[in-house]
């Protein structure tokens, strides 16, 4: 076999596994972008699943003392408090890694507040959630409720006239708001 004969060879050899080395090339870069996809699927900033003055359409609302940190063990915290003519809201929301690790602490929070004043209420739309806690401080009474909604653990605290009542709704508001993490 010539030169030529040999780059012929050559040339139908690379022809022959250009298909295959395309195909190759096309599933990595595929499987490189699904991968990145579905990593910004969980890099939801915290913020953001957080209420916010839109949540509250027809109330005029002051949003104060927001806080975002990163706890000692790594997962992402954040904190607003919401003060209208008739209400305070706090609510808190922790981000853990899986969904076990929230319902976990959870767990723990629920075995707390058997010791405490506790309120029962319809938690059937929560992935889990706790009873209505009932603290009175300085001569105010506030409501609190925990529930986990996949990898968020979210705490609403509430003091308000008829507070018992209304934190339910204040509850699916944020539950429905950080289920788009």
């Amino acid at each position: 076999m010539g030169r030529s004969g040999r780059r012929r060879a050559i040339l139908r050899n690379i022809l022959a596994r250009f298909p295959a080395r395309l195909l190759l090339a096309i599933t990595l870069f595929s499987s490189i972008g699904l991968t990145l996809v579905g990593c910004s699927r969980w890099s939801v900033n915290v913020e953001d699943l957080l209420l916010g003055h839109r949540d509250f359409p027809n109330r005029e609302v002051t949003e104060s003392n927001p806080l975002s940190t990163i706890t000692p063990q790594g997962v992402s915290a954040v904190q607003v408090d919401f003060t209208g003519a008739d209400f305070t809201l706090n609510q808190s929301i922790v981000m853990f890694q899986t969904q076990a690790s929230a319902l976990s602490v959870l767990a723990g929070i629920k075995q707390d507040q058997l010791a405490q004043e506790i309120l029962p209420t319809d938690t059937s739309n929560f992935e889990d959630a706790s009873a209505i806690l009932k603290e009175t401080r300085g001569g105010q009474d506030f409501y609190t409720l925990f529930f986990v909604e996949g990898l968020a653990l979210v705490k609403l605290t509430l003091s308000a006239q008829d507070a018992a009542a209304t934190l339910p709704v204040y509850a699916e508001m944020a539950r429905s708001k950080v289920s788009r993490q």
